[in-house]
């Protein structure tokens, strides 16, 4: 039961499989990498392919920008969203405002700080947590404690954390 990584899409690569993936350098899933290895040390790239599940609002292709954007991303968000429950994910972390405002439908996770919401999916409750993108050109990470606050939330939800019961071992 991972927890589902969502971002935009992916400049380096058109295959779906390689959705933040944590290289090059300077890629969205390097810095989510560095980000929790500032709190769990000698961290690594292969730890964070098998701690995560990740997935792009749009897979394989650019997303687009302009007029009739905002349309077709929250279509998409819907495609993350049943992806998000077919997987058995106990909690999504969307990177960025425009994710974030795709899933406006279904969760209220639009602001620009570290947000929760929890949705009811029938038998099980999915945790949707926003975060400012990561890309390294965020300015909110450079205002102390938020790189801190978000590498301990990251930390919280990795794979080894939900094992043992379903549930995160650490709150945040």
């Amino acid at each position: 039961m991972k927890t589902l990584l969502v971002g935009l899409d992916n400049p380096y690569s058109r295959n779906p499989e390689h959705a933040l993936l944590p290289m090059p350098d300077g890629a969205t899933g390097d810095h989510l990498v560095k980000l929790i290895g500032t709190v769990h040390p000698n961290y690594s790239r292969s730890r964070f392919l098998a701690d995560f599940g990740r997935c792009n609002l749009y897979p394989g292709v650019r997303a687009n920008s302009g007029k009739g954007t905002r349309s077709m991303d929250r279509l998409m968000a819907r495609w993350c969203f049943l992806y998000a429950r077919d997987m058995g994910a106990m909690a999504v972390v969307l990177l960025g405002k425009r994710v974030r405002l795709a899933f406006a439908e279904f969760v209220q996770v639009v602001g620009s700080d570290v947000d929760l919401e929890q949705y009811d999916m029938g038998r099980r409750m999915i945790a949707f947590y926003g975060i400012p993108h990561p890309s390294g050109r965020n300015l909110w990470y450079n205002f102390e404690g938020n790189c801190d606050r978000v590498a301990r939330l990251l930390e919280s939800l990795r794979e080894p954390n939900w094992k043992s019961t379903g549930r995160k071992q650490h709150e945040r």
